[in-house]
């Protein structure tokens, strides 16, 4: 396994969306993130679900939450959701706690779905773009 996807939060909006991982060394860097258009699954099927450790970073590659912009991520010590952040200030708003919390250290592990070669397919009649895991 060297990808997964896991929802995350926009902090600003609070929607949902998809962020795919990629093991880069003793790392999983964010490499691309798509609107979330399910609920809680991030295709077709059963993915099979896992916990990856190690430090949580962006790519280069990586553009950014898709409703904010924001490139980085922090997750909630009280709720354990994944959100996005400036990665500037020390704190962030978690929205599914409705609070504002302090940042310290670094995230070390994440939840997410085994991710194999994907599949994307582009909804004609609505411009969406929807990304499904082959499995």
């Amino acid at each position: 396994m060297d990808k997964i996807t896991t929802p995350v939060v926009c902090q600003e909006t609070a929607d949902e969306m998809v962020v795919e991982f990629e093991q880069q060394g003793g790392s999983w860097a964010a490499i691309e993130a798509w609107e979330s258009h399910s609920s809680g699954t991030d295709g077709p099927g059963d993915a099979e679900r896992t916990t990856v450790t190690g430090g949580i970073v962006s790519s280069y590659e990586y553009d950014g939450c898709v409703y904010c912009g924001d490139t980085a991520f922090f997750k909630c010590g009280t709720c354990d959701t994944l959100s996005c952040h400036d990665g500037y200030s020390d704190t962030a708003y978690c929205q599914p706690c409705s609070k504002q919390v302090h940042l310290s250290g670094d995230i070390d592990e994440i939840d997410g779905s085994e991710q194999s070669d994907g599949i994307t397919d582009v909804d004609q009649s609505t411009g969406i773009t929807k990304k499904y895991s082959s499995h």
